[in-house]
Formats: structure tokens, C-alpha cells, sequence
């Protein structure tokens, strides 16, 4: 039998069902389960339902490399597969796209060094702002409201809130829906004018752990692990997101240029 004709097209899909796999198609799959669960809302998704709806991703990955797909497509953000695998520490999709041959990404330029990580850490603008990830965004507002909180800012402007800020004399935070995430917590943002460098920084040493798991050795550093690669939101600026050892989700932004 022979081997079907690398399609670049679907190799595109593949990258986007190896990227879903890990937030898009979990986040869709805990909405499912809720959904499922509906008539007791104090249950949460359990993880064999989540584990399931992952499974179904891995299916269709497998399906498309064995139809052909391109495994070394990349997505809009330049990313293969298997880049996308490794930064989200996904083990499951990184072994299964090597084993189809798909090539390991190359590092990128990342200064290191005493000198350049005080000057990281000398680019924080301010201190960390955190942003309460909840199920009701104005059902929060108003409670922090009605103990004295002000509401500085919100999106939008009237209507159901996807975003406020909320002020307690000089302590600021942010309220957000939780979106995809399976359940409330909070996300940590830390506001930088050198977020490509940190970014550079964490996406090698995340690199550099996939590359020891999938050798089967221990990373010599711990992993830090992608939620988020580097992107443009919509509301300007520039920001990724990683996961510490606890769960918590860290964002690191650029606010945009004043300019």
C-alpha cells in the first residue's frame, strides 16, 4: 500500500487540532461537559470527561497524519505541530508527531546572562495586577461594588461586561471571564517593556524540557509550560502566557506604544 501524498492543507488542520488539543478543544470540550451536567451545577467536569474529549483531538491528529498531512505546516503564528506539542508540554501529541517524523523546532536568539536578566527584570512597569477568571464578570463587579470597591473600567461600555477593572484606594485588579478554563482562578499579569526577551527566554527553556522528556531524561530545568504563545490581542499590546508548577497562569504584556 502506498504511502498517501503529503497534503499541505491538511497539514494546517493538523496544526490547529494539535493546538486545540491542548486549549481551544478543551475549553470547548469542559463547556460540552458542563452542558452534560447541567441539571447539578455544583458538579464539575470530571477529568475522565475532559480526558475524553482530549482523546477525540489525538484521534483526529492520528487520522490526519495517517491521510497525509503535512506534519511540518505551520499555523498563522509560524508554528509547526510539534511546536506547538512541546511548548504546551503536551507528551502525548509531542511523541505521537515524532514518531511520524516531524522535525524539532530550533531555538530562537535568546540573550542570557546576570547583566541581561537584571535588565529584564529592571523592564516591570508595574507591580502585578491580578485578574479574577469567574464564571459571572458583572455578578463579581457588583459584589465588589456594593463593599466599597470602585469600578474604574469596563468593556464594554454597557451591556454584559467581558472585562472590568476595579479600584480599593491605590490596589487595583481585573475581572475577566474564565472562558475555556475548567474552572475559577486567578491569572497573575505582569506588565514589561521586554516581553520578547522574556518571552525568548522561557520558550527555550520550555523547549529544552520537551526535548529531555521525549529523550526520556529528566529536563535539567524545570518546565514552563505555554498557555499562550507570544500574540497581538485585539486591545493592543503584545503577550504570552505560561503555567507555574501550582496551576496559576501568568501573563506577561507589553502595553501598545504610545507613539
Amino acid at each position: 500500500m502506498h504511502a498517501p501524498p503529503v497534503d499541505h492543507e491538511l497539514g494546517r488542520t493538523l496544526a490547529s487540532v494539535v493546538v486545540r488539543a491542548h486549549d481551544e478543544a478543551i475549553g470547548a470540550g469542559v463547556e460540552h461537559c458542563e452542558q452534560i451536567a447541567r441539571g447539578n451545577a455544583q458538579r464539575a467536569p470530571t477529568t475522565e470527561e475532559i480526558g475524553s474529549l482530549a482523546q477525540r483531538a489525538y484521534d483526529i491528529a492520528e487520522l490526519l497524519i495517517e491521510l497525509g498531512a503535512d506534519i511540518e505546516a505551520e499555523d498563522a503564528r509560524g508554528r509547526t505541530p510539534l511546536a506547538v506539542a512541546m511548548l504546551h508540554g503536551d507528551v502525548r501529541a509531542m511523541q505521537l508527531l515524532e514518531s511520524a517524523g516531524a522535525k524539532q523546532p530550533e531555538p530562537v536568539n535568546a540573550a542570557s546572562g546576570t547583566d541581561r536578566m537584571t535588565a529584564m527584570r529592571a523592564s516591570m512597569t508595574k507591580q502585578v495586577v491580578p485578574m479574577l477568571c469567574v464564571r459571572d464578570v458583572d455578578a463579581t463587579v457588583a459584589w465588589f461594588v456594593s463593599v466599597g470597591f470602585t469600578l474604574e473600567e469596563r468593556i464594554p461600555p454597557k451591556g454584559p461586561m467581558n472585562w472590568a477593572a476595579l479600584s480599593f484606594g491605590k490596589v487595583w485588579f481585573m475581572v475577566q471571564p474564565r472562558v475555556a478554563r475548567p474552572r475559577e482562578q486567578i491569572a497573575l499579569w505582569f506588565y514589561t517593556t521586554a516581553v520578547d526577551d522574556i518571552y525568548a527566554l522561557f520558550r527555550n527553556r520550555q523547549l529544552d524540557a520537551s526535548k529531555a522528556t521525549l529523550s526520556g531524561r529528566e529536563p535539567a530545568q524545570p518546565a514552563v509550560r505555554f498557555l499562550e504563545d507570544l500574540y497581538d490581542p485585539f486591545y493592543g499590546g503584545r503577550q504570552f502566557s505560561v503555567q507555574d508548577p501550582n496551576g496559576f497562569e501568568l501573563v506577561f504584556y507589553s502595553e501598545p506604544s504610545s507613539a
